[in-house]
């Protein structure tokens, strides 16, 4: 009997399971979202609360119900305001200078302003990771999100190729980037992240 080849079948429907399984739990958490984000007025909070929601999947398997979600938007519905409104400003800024930049015809200042809006979305991006899961204020959340950037400028490079995949979707499977729209994104987020989270906490102390 050829064991070798039943083991590498046994593994690949082990895999084929997990991913199953996976892209189910993806679609759950895309629909608790959507169903967290029908009043408008909450989608900054819901999407606080889906970065919590995953990253406790990640870290130990568990998919948290409907009333912890529902519990961790509650809690995190005035810090999130307070965190996303000035990103919100800042990228308005820079959005008006890269159009003013491309009018006036001016390319080095246009891919400057350019390159600036793309590190501060990648600091921002970590900043609202360990807002969410790490005990600290939104001063101390930047300020490790700027020291871990300068730390593991490699996680940049997942990050663009996890988005470049997500625009990939959008454009050539439209149906399925809506089902899996803000939860793939956010799965993205906490996977990269958490390859720092040891580091963080460590950086934590010191700011403590």
């Amino acid at each position: 009997m050829n064991t070798g080849g039943l083991r590498g079948d046994r593994i690949i429907q082990h895999k084929l399971v997990q991913l199953m399984d996976g892209m189910g739990k993806l679609l759950y958490l895309n629909c608790v979202w959507v169903l967290f984000s029908l009043p408008l007025i909450t989608i900054i909070p819901s999407t606080f609360a889906l970065i919590r929601f995953t990253t406790i999947w990640i870290c130990d398997g568990s998919t948290p119900t409907v009333s912890y979600y529902a519990k961790q938007l509650r809690l995190c519905f005035k810090d999130s305001y307070l965190f996303f409104i000035p990103i919100v400003f800042v990228l308005f800024i820079v959005w008006l200078d890269v159009h003013i930049m491309a009018y006036a015809q001016n390319n080095l200042w246009f891919y400057c302003i350019l390159l600036i809006a793309v590190i501060f979305s990648f600091v921002a991006h970590f900043a609202i990771f360990i807002k969410v899961n790490i005990s600290v204020n939104i001063r101390q959340s930047w300020i490790l999100a700027i020291i871990m950037v300068g730390k593991r400028p490699f996680v940049f490079l997942g990050f663009i190729l996890g988005y470049g995949l997500l625009a990939l979707l959008w454009l050539f499977q439209t149906g399925l980037a809506i089902c899996y729209m803000a939860s793939l994104a956010v799965f993205i987020l906490c996977k990269l992240c958490l390859f720092s989270i040891e580091e963080i906490e460590l950086l934590k102390e010191t700011l403590s």
